[in-house]
């Protein structure tokens, strides 16, 4: 949990270090407070009688077939996980991460049927301002320079991304075609720097406001406006990295180009904040491999344990790449959490396989003790963690309706996971303890 942390933003700052001090509280209570009213409390009731009795002798059947399977099918059984992981890898490589904050919201919410509207009736609702600075004052009025900025505009207006561009370009073909008739409608210019000056000069007197939006009082720095048909962030920050990349070419050092806004600029953010998301990831999977190794005593065992830890993000990934068709950057703090809850049932499970494998029994044996013992608890709480969380799939907010749906769907994959695939490779002699020398 502490591994949110890492990610560049107060919540998940917060996030993290709310969860974290929560994870060491409990433990603090696990360790004193409930012994101590384990010896205050009467001792429990028989814990197979009545409906309890019922549901664990269900849990019991369950337990029993699946130690059975992973007894006997090991290599069916890891085949079917590889399968699994394969088919999640490639939808992994088909992950599209984008952040929208107003497709967060319900479909009927008025910031949603704001944007349609504007999006049926207006070019766009999203702008990049993209800035031309010439290397001096008038330098805007060279009609080479002019010309090339024109063929510039014209190349964003092409890209599909882009609805609408407006800048300086318009208002000089627009006077020039009213002055000089006969000429091809919206693609001549001026040929001058006089009659560039001019034009200016005659917008100016004859009432024309605003032009301070398009053009600074020394002719040096002038702004185009783009106008896009969507307010996804990520798009937007790429729409205005590749019409930099185009200006390179089109203007070829004559002048500096820049493009910013606030949806751009947010959109380079988010970027920022989904890489600190995935420093957070790289973070909390190796602090666990190590502590898997130290808890487990064997750098084998640590190790190949980690496969089923991993696994359930590598499904998660790949079920949103193959079935989503935008993926909310929010969704990768899913795995950080899933991974702080999942890997509970994996080191219950091994823990457990080395104290009874430590007694001398056979790996069958000790694997039914296992499950017996640890393979209760695991399937338990899972259960309840998954009903705790589901409840947040009734949210309207996306964030936190993913929380009761792609949350459990992940727990449930790393139960699997422990229950299955874990047992199969122990089986297989991938993870093995060592028996205790004799003193």
């Amino acid at each position: 949990f502490m591994s949110l942390s890492l990610v560049p933003t107060p919540i998940f700052r917060v996030l993290g270090l709310v969860l974290g001090f929560g994870a060491a509280s409990a433990l603090l209570i696990a360790l004193t407070l409930t012994p101590i009213l384990f010896r205050l409390l009467p001792a429990p009731k028989p814990w197979q009688a009545g409906l309890s009795g019922r549901v664990q002798g269900g849990l019991t059947a369950f337990l029993s077939r699946s130690v059975r399977l992973t007894n006997r099918r090991p290599k069916a059984v890891v085949l079917v996980f590889l399968l699994l992981g394969a088919a999640s890898v490639w939808g992994l490589t088909r992950l599209t991460i984008e952040t929208d904050f107003v497709r967060r919201m319900p479909v009927d919410h008025p910031l949603r049927t704001g944007q349609k509207f504007m999006q049926e009736h207006f070019a766009g609702s999203t702008t990049i301002d993209v800035y031309i600075d010439a290397p001096a004052p008038d330098g805007l009025l060279e009609p080479k320079l002019f010309a090339a900025v024109a063929a510039f505009s014209d190349a964003i207006v092409e890209l599909d991304e882009v609805a609408r561009v407006t800048s300086l370009v318009d208002l000089m073909r627009s006077i020039h075609r009213e002055i000089q008739a006969g000429t091809e409608p919206g693609r001549v210019l001026p040929d001058s720097r006089a009659a560039l000056a001019q034009y200016l000069l005659l917008f100016e007197m004859s009432g024309g406001s605003d032009l301070d939006r398009l053009v600074d009082f020394n002719r040096q720095s002038m702004r185009l406006t783009l106008h896009l048909p969507q307010d996804a962030f990520r798009r937007t920050r790429a729409v205005g990295a590749r019409v930099e990349a185009m200006a390179a070419q089109h203007l070829a050092g004559q002048a500096e180009v820049e493009a910013t806004g606030l949806i751009y600029l947010t959109g380079q953010f988010l970027d920022e904040i989904i890489a600190g998301q995935r420093r957070g990831l790289v973070f909390a999977l190796l602090a666990i491999a190590i502590m898997m190794v130290i808890g487990l005593g064997s750098l084998r065992v640590g190790l190949w344990s980690m496969i089923a830890n991993v696994l359930p993000l590598l499904v998660l990934g790949g079920y949103l790449g193959l079935c989503w068709d935008e993926v909310d950057s929010d969704v990768i703090a899913i795995g950080m959490i899933a991974i702080g809850i999942g890997v509970d049932d994996t080191i219950h499970f091994l823990m457990r396989f080395k104290i009874e494998s430590e007694r001398g029994q056979s790996v069958e044996q000790a694997l039914e003790q296992t499950f017996h013992f640890a393979g209760r608890g695991i399937v338990i709480t899972s259960v309840i963690l998954v009903l705790g969380f589901a409840p947040f799939a009734l949210a309207d907010y996306l964030s936190t309706r993913i929380m009761g749906t792609l949350l459990p769907l992940t727990l449930m994959v790393a139960l699997a996971a422990d229950l299955y695939l874990v047992p199969a490779m122990i089986k297989l002699g991938a993870m093995r303890f060592r028996p205790p020398r004799s003193a």
